[in-house]
């Protein structure tokens, strides 16, 4: 009895050499060749327009995967005449398998396998929607404004009077305290200045986005990148982009959220 399954992943898939390997291994695994099945065929299509296949895997290992010749999708084919036909389809935005055969037992045993190994180590990465990215970098704007003018307002003014008094006082300590309250509140103000700004900018790039949707597609695959074939250049640029983005992440998220809450113990402490 002949069986027919498709199935198409949600998620975002990251194809490498090692990725790469494994699916073959899979397929040479469940369809031999002492079996009369064919090798898998690999068709390869290019930034360029140029299109090949190939049995070889290690073709498309070696590819350089440059930024004009960056590979763009990947099908995976067995085609045995009257037993079996199988496509696996690696595009951006696309992840679909279907699976036709005679053998029922062996159609749906090849489909689980490929199914849970995709599911598990391939497609595992969320699909962030530009919609959703302008959406939050809206909402975070929004946020650090709010706080930066909150800072400026909960930040305490020092009296003309307070500081005639320190002046004239004779009490060491007196004099002390008011040096630590000059000290706190150019904090504060660095602080809320530079969540002001963040907010700004955050508020100024909403509107870029918003002015110009198609922006939102490479701020996606800066902060979750998916689909991505990593084969030769490619490596290297995968790399320097997730290096690039802990930086800004731990550098100015984080610095600047510490900066804040520093200043804002500083003042409570001394308040």
């Amino acid at each position: 009895m002949s069986a027919y399954v498709e199935h198409e992943f949600e998620k975002g898939f990251i194809l490498d050499e090692e990725r790469i390997r494994k699916i073959n291994d899979l397929l040479g695994k469940r369809l031999p060749e002492d079996q009369g099945y064919p090798k898998p065929t690999y068709k390869v299509y290019r930034a360029d327009s140029f299109t090949y296949t190939t049995l070889n895997v290690q073709d498309i290992i070696e590819e350089e995967n440059t930024e004009w010749q960056k590979i763009e999708r990947i099908t995976v084919s067995v085609k045995a005449e009257k037993r079996l036909e199988l496509e696996l389809d690696f595009d951006v935005g696309h992840t679909a398998l279907t699976i036709e055969g005679e053998d029922r037992d062996l159609v749906f045993l090849l489909f689980s396998d490929l199914r849970q190994y995709l599911s598990s180590e391939v497609n595992i990465y969320r699909r962030l929607s530009p919609r959703t990215i302008r959406s939050s970098i809206a909402v975070s704007s929004f946020l650090l404004l709010l706080l930066g003018f909150a800072v400026l307002v909960l930040t305490p003014s020092i009296p003309e009077e307070a500081v005639r008094l320190a002046i004239g006082s004779q009490d060491i300590t007196e004099k002390l305290d008011f040096l630590i309250s000059r000290s706190v509140r150019p904090v504060q103000q660095y602080a809320s200045g530079g969540l002001l700004l963040i907010g700004v900018g955050f508020a100024l790039y909403t509107g870029v986005l918003f002015y110009h949707p198609q922006s939102s597609g490479r701020i996606v695959s800066f902060v979750s990148p998916h689909d991505l074939f990593l084969f030769g250049k490619e490596m290297d640029r995968h790399t320097r982009r997730l290096r690039l983005r802990s930086n800004i992440f731990w550098v100015i998220i984080v610095g600047t959220v510490v900066s804040l809450i520093t200043g804002l113990v500083v003042w409570i402490v001394t308040k």
